[in-house]
């Protein structure tokens, strides 16, 4: 696995960051901005949310910078695992196989007949941290990446310890349960850092590989 970098929120290589994400796959490049509709507004959230931690380092701006940052994690998965899914269909059709099961995971839905057998599409209720291990993993295979090394890294751990706080400040049960602590901003960025570059790892690979492995 290559040297992380410590990707911040704030500043062009945050951005520069996600547009060779996007490049990768065939969205234009923007060195100011991210340019996916999707992704754009959930991005100038999280530099809001610098700007109000910058001027006032509240609890009110750290609660809004968790729900902000892990809505901008999940749309980024969701819009990855589409395209991963999408790769993964074209290259089975080109090798004429089918990996049914995966891909039905990917698309987040099964079908189901109905009382006059009818097909219907059903979401998949996967919880977030196993839909985010699944697609990582998934995509890291498909790019002959050890998927391992990805679990491993202390990243994956301060991820969970993240989504627990934003999970308590969504849900809270008791006063207390509304603080953020330093150790846990801290926590909150060390996922971001974990999160993209271990998916900037695996775009790396398909920005090498755009026509299939």
């Amino acid at each position: 696995m290559g040297q992380d970098r410590n990707l911040g929120i704030r500043g062009t290589e945050f951005a520069q960051a996600l547009g060779s994400t996007l490049d990768a796959f065939g969205f234009q490049r923007s060195e100011e901005e991210i340019t996916e509709p999707l992704l754009r507004p959930l991005f100038n959230d999280l530099l809001d949310c610098e700007d109000l931690l910058a001027k006032a380092d509240t609890q009110f701006a750290r609660r809004t910078f968790f729900r902000a940052s892990f809505a901008f994690i999940e749309a980024q998965l969701y819009w990855f695992r589409t395209l991963i899914a999408q790769r993964i269909a074209q290259d089975n059709l080109l090798e004429r196989r089918a990996d049914v099961t995966t891909l039905a995971l990917l698309f987040d839905a099964y079908g189901r007949p109905d009382k006059r057998g009818r097909v219907r599409l059903e979401s998949n209720r996967v919880p977030f941290l196993n839909r985010c291990a699944f697609v990582l993993r998934t995509a890291a295979v498909h790019a002959g990446i050890d998927p391992e090394s990805f679990f491993s890294d202390n990243g994956w751990n301060e991820i969970q310890r993240a989504l627990r706080v934003r999970h308590r400040i969504t849900h809270p049960q008791k006063p207390e349960d509304l603080d953020v602590t330093d150790s846990e901003v801290y926590s909150l960025r060390e996922a971001h850092r974990w999160f993209f570059n271990r998916l900037s790892e695996i775009v790396n690979w398909y920005s090498n590989h755009k026509n299939g492995p």
